[in-house]
């Protein structure tokens, strides 16, 4: 992806680790496109290798009906 996408960035706003899952919130700014909040979860083996994963993204909105922010 960093070679098809140069200078995108991805900052996690929040890490929650529990048992073999790890779950991620991060916002990614895409160049030439409109930011994004994503969701990824993992989930490790024995070994500590990622064994799933899933994700999910939303386009951060330009303005908000609410005072709630993406992150």
């Amino acid at each position: 992806m960093a070679k098809e996408y140069p200078g995108k960035k991805v900052h996690v706003k929040r890490a929650i680790a529990e048992g073999d899952y790890v779950v991620l919130h991060c916002h990614q700014e895409w160049p030439g496109d409109r930011d994004w909040a994503g969701i990824d979860i993992f989930r490790f083996d024995a070994a500590g290798r990622v064994v799933e994963h899933w994700d999910v993204l939303q386009p951060v909105p330009e303005t908000s009906a609410n005072a709630n922010t993406m992150f």
